[in-house]
């Protein structure tokens, strides 16, 4: 299996039954690799890519450049902190390697953002020391890169679902031509019913989203289904203000 864009376009045209005669989109690649965009941002969300970076101290201090000048995270490539769209997953200060080492508690650092512009790591209640090192684990966007499986970020095992989300779009992106379509494009609304073939596209759009939601765990056509009924303990206060006769509100 080849991962990048080539491989990915095909696979998705695949999946949303374009055959290429016509084209279910004007432009091709273009109007295709838009689709691949939407789906990347899509999949950040949904399976976010996390790096590693083992960053040594060279100056002893509680804030560290993220981004900007000085900074200890890479400045191109897949693994780039890109500002807006990176996050920190777990910070370990210092890093030893030691079994059963813990990451910092969230509440002990923060980001912050200095002029420049620059992404500062702030840590709160302790300072590293020299030749400390810092893991840091973050995330950084989705890559494709067109014919290159070597500058691509998207996981071996997140492709097949980056597949089925792409046809997906292609097909919500046909269906809103096929509904504005008026006889003189090529998917030649004459011919055709363009309400229905509209519709079609758009179910089978929904159909590949469900797939892709299953693959992912990010729910489904199930997702909004809630029960019935439901049970809760409702502790309330007296209206005296006195508190209960026979039991506190600690010992419930």
């Amino acid at each position: 299996m080849a991962i990048h864009r080539q491989d990915l376009r095909k696979a998705a045209k695949g999946l949303a039954q374009d055959n290429g005669d016509p084209a279910l989109l004007q432009k091709d690649p273009d109007d295709y690799n838009a689709c691949i965009v939407s789906a990347l941002q899509q999949l950040d969300r949904d399976r976010p890519r996390t790096w590693t970076r083992d960053c040594t101290v060279s100056t002893a201090g509680w804030r560290f450049t993220l981004y900007g000048t000085s900074q200890i995270l890479p400045t191109s490539g897949l693994d780039a902190w890109i500002p807006g769209s990176s996050g920190i997953a777990e910070i370990y200060a210092p890093y030893s390697g030691a079994q059963g080492e813990l990451p910092v508690d969230p509440n002990e650092y923060r980001i912050v953002e200095d002029p420049g512009p620059k992404t500062v790591l702030e840590l709160l209640s302790f300072a590293a020391s020299l030749n400390d090192v810092l893991r840091v684990r973050y995330t950084a966007p989705h890559q494709v890169h067109e014919s290159d499986a070597e500058q691509t970020s998207v996981l071996l095992g997140d492709w097949p679902a980056l597949e089925i989300l792409t046809g997906a779009i292609i097909c919500e992106q046909a269906a809103i031509r096929y509904a504005q379509n008026t006889g003189t494009s090529m998917l030649q609304g004459d011919t055709v019913d363009r309400r229905t073939q509209s519709d079609v596209m758009r179910s089978r759009a929904k159909n590949l989203r469900d797939r892709y939601a299953a693959i992912v765990g990010a729910g489904g056509v199930d997702a909004n289904l809630q029960g019935a009924s439901a049970t809760k303990d409702l502790d309330v206060s007296p209206g005296t203000g006195l508190g209960f006769l026979f039991h506190s509100r600690g010992s419930r």
